[in-house]
């Protein structure tokens, strides 16, 4: 700030600078025409100006010889009226002066001010305990706070269930009761965590839950209790999506599925519902269904976001779930409803030597002897279950009833002997 200060008066004395230079150019000049001005002649005809110019020689002729008898260096007019003594520079030299002391002052005014402000600033700064400091130090402490209780709270939520944390309520109340009131700081503390989550959850469930309670229109009255609902995962049950380096992604269509779809839409209300977006499985779903079996289509908006897996709700088709069957070979796909669903191996395409894979075609008359005589498919997925292979399995029932003796009832549907009691059989 002072050496600011300083600048700024050395740059206001160049004007005076130049003033000076000016004077020192004129005055000589305006000092000679002063002088001869003293010795013109009055006005008044040409004697008298005849008269009044011999002293005016004489003078100039002193001025020249240097107005004595002895012999000395001419000078000039000039010379002699900026002389030392003249009258020009005792008035130069008295405004310059003043000028000067006027710049001194005021830059030296300047630089106290500076000095005064940055003297100030140092103290509030460099004072210990003052007020800056304090409010340094909280707002560290309540930021760092901050940060790790939204670090503690973020770990919990993901970490945690809401039960758990519930209990953990539960326990910390009945503690500051019994033994110590600090534990009613931890219980407000997890009552406010709890205040939280619940928020969060509500936010969260706006995007991840499906976006209606019910995903299909109401069945037709004239279908109600007559035609059931087959729901088909695209994934790993119709289709495999595999990525190489050489060719990128490819997806394989698995053997029989076009036919699987042709045959069963013919007795079931076929639903294919799949955690992708509708630009992959539309592509898929039309190359596949040639005769547009499949009557609706469910993606992944559709599906139940837990826990980093999109869930299938059976419970959101609008359909009576004892007519509701899901096929499907991805464990978290049925998390929800696994007494409605037919578990598949998942299916890859076959290397060279492997068998051609059969098991859609091989399902069909399974799936066929469900639609038309189960009254309710949670029956036969119980019957199935744990079964690597249903459709191998079902055969192997099939031939062992066909070679045992006839039965007039049948077991699980109460039907008469023959066909109608040995595929009863074949689903007990």
């Amino acid at each position: 700030m002072l050496r600011e200060s300083v600048r700024r008066a050395l740059g206001a004395l160049a004007p005076l600078r130049g003033e000076l230079a000016a004077a020192a150019e004129h005055a000589p000049a305006q000092h000679a025409r002063a002088a001869a001005a003293r010795h013109l002649p009055p006005r008044g005809g040409a004697a008298a100006a005849a008269a009044g110019r011999a002293p005016l020689r004489r003078w100039l002729s002193q001025e020249a010889g240097g107005g004595g008898g002895g012999k000395q260096a001419g000078k000039s007019m000039l010379d002699s009226g900026f002389a030392p003594g003249g009258g020009a520079s005792p008035v130069l030299g008295t405004a310059a002066e003043m000028r000067m002391q006027q710049l001194q002052a005021e830059a030296a005014a300047a630089a106290a001010a500076a000095a005064a402000a940055s003297g100030e600033a140092a103290a509030a700064s460099a004072a210990p305990g003052g007020a800056a400091r304090l409010r340094r130090v909280l707002g560290d402490a309540l930021f760092y706070g901050s940060l790790l209780a939204a670090g503690g709270a973020g770990y919990v939520y993901y970490s945690y269930p809401t039960k758990d944390v519930e209990q953990w309520l539960g326990d910390a109340r009945a503690r500051a009761a019994e033994e110590s009131p600090i534990w009613g700081v931890w219980a407000w503390v997890l009552d406010k965590y709890l205040d939280g989550a619940h928020f969060v959850d509500h936010k969260v469930r706006e995007y991840t839950d499906p976006p209606c309670e019910r995903l299909l229109p109401d069945l037709d009255p004239a279908y109600v209790g007559r035609v059931k609902t087959l729901v088909l995962d695209l994934e790993d049950v119709l289709v495999h999506r595999e990525w190489s380096r050489a060719k990128g992604w490819q997806i394989y269509r698995r053997p029989g599925a076009r036919e699987f779809l042709g045959q069963l839409g013919q007795y079931y209300e076929v639903v294919v519902y799949t955690d992708e977006q509708p630009l992959y499985a539309d592509p898929i779903v039309n190359a596949l269904d040639a005769g547009r079996t499949v009557q609706y289509r469910l993606y992944r908006q559709d599906t139940q976001y837990v826990d980093g897996k999109h869930v299938r709700d059976l419970s959101k088709l609008n359909r009576d779930l004892r007519h509701v069957l899901f096929v499907s070979a991805n464990p978290d796909a049925y998390e929800f409803q696994p007494e409605n669903t037919l578990k598949l191996k998942k299916w890859a395409p076959e290397k060279p030597g492997e068998s051609k894979d059969t098991t859609l075609l091989d399902l069909i008359p399974f799936l066929v002897m469900v639609a038309e005589r189960v009254p309710d498919v949670r029956d036969v997925v119980k019957a199935y279950d744990g079964e690597d292979d249903v459709a191998r399995a079902f055969k192997e029932r099939m031939a062992h009833i066909a070679h045992a003796p006839p039965r007039r009832k049948g077991g699980l549907l109460g039907g008469g002997g023959g066909g109608g009691g040995g595929a009863a059989a074949a689903v007990r």
